[in-house]
């Protein structure tokens, strides 16, 4: 009764009149839901948007990411990967170019992310992130594959395994520095592990076949960082590198492009999310991965920020 009196007084309020059945004379049963549901959100959001700009009206001046000594970043990725990679064989074989997530069938995944730094002196900062995500598939082969020592013939059951990881250390320091923005040039090094491994039934013979490439690819940066205090607690993070590289077996670039919004509606506490894309292509020349790679990541991040 208290459903319908309300239904009855929202329509009453804003002029509305139900859809009515011209055979039965009632009224449709979808209208009713769709006015609770205007009303509900409506009602939602007056009650958030006050608080929100109450929570930024109380934010102290000092306590902001363009001054903080310690900052770190907690949160899930949705990531989205592109990865073509080739594993030759050891003996001279020429390995095949494939798609990982369309040969495999692998699929994006939520993935933990860290992220932090500590502000050791007025202009200088030091970086350290962290990021994996693992992805395991079966699927039947489309067209024959050489993946290092085996070939996998076309209508082949195939199931792989992918763990991917990234380190990274930088050094930043602020050349321009104002109340309200600070740019930064980094310089950095990181590590992206690869693992890759696959096992199949050839043409349904009870003989699986096992085949697996792992690297550990160097990716240095060099790029810069741009944050902005846009007004109060909200602020803007851009960033972007950049290398071209050839280390000890490596040889290829990288790519690192970040956006963040922080809302920080308390001292040591604050929100974020933003997007991240990351892109390497790599010759490898190792003892577990002799071949290439290209891998991109990309994908919406989600935070909780703490700061001191």
């Amino acid at each position: 009764m208290k459903v319908r009196h309300r239904e009855r007084q929202f329509m009453q309020t804003t002029g509305a009149s139900p859809v009515v059945n011209v055979n039965t004379g009632q009224a449709a049963p979808s209208a009713l839901p769709r006015h609770r549901a205007v009303f509900k959100c409506t009602r939602a959001l007056a009650k958030i948007l006050p608080l929100l700009g109450l929570a930024s009206a109380a934010l102290p001046l000092s306590a902001n990411p363009l001054d903080d000594k310690f900052s770190l970043d907690v949160g899930t990725f949705l990531v989205t990967t592109n990865t073509k990679v080739r594993v030759d064989g050891s003996s001279g074989m020429l390995g095949t170019s494939f798609n990982v997530e369309d040969t495999l069938g692998l699929t994006s995944q939520y993935s933990f992310r860290v992220d932090g730094y500590w502000r050791f002196a007025k202009r200088h900062k030091v970086r350290a992130e962290y990021f994996s995500t693992n992805r395991s598939s079966t699927k039947t082969l489309d067209r024959d594959i050489n993946f290092g020592d085996e070939t996998y013939p076309v209508n082949s059951q195939l199931t792989g395994w992918l763990d991917e990881k990234i380190y990274g250390l930088a050094y930043e320091y602020a050349f321009a520095k104002g109340e309200h923005y600070e740019v930064c040039g980094v310089l950095g090094l990181g590590d992206l592990s690869f693992d890759l491994k696959v096992a199949g039934y050839a043409n349904n013979l009870m003989v699986q076949k096992e085949a697996s490439g792992s690297a550990n690819a160097p990716v240095p940066a060099i790029g810069f960082d741009w944050t902005w205090q846009m007004a109060g607690s909200h602020f803007l993070e851009v960033g972007g590198q950049y290398f071209q590289y050839s280390i000890s077996g490596y040889n290829g670039n990288i790519q690192n492009y970040t956006v963040h919004y922080i809302f920080q509606p308390w001292k040591n506490v604050g929100l974020g999310f933003g997007w991240n894309t990351f892109i390497t292509a790599v010759n490898v020349e190792s003892t577990h991965f002799n071949g290439r790679l290209q891998y991109q990541y990309g994908g919406l991040q989600v935070f909780v920020k703490v700061a001191m």
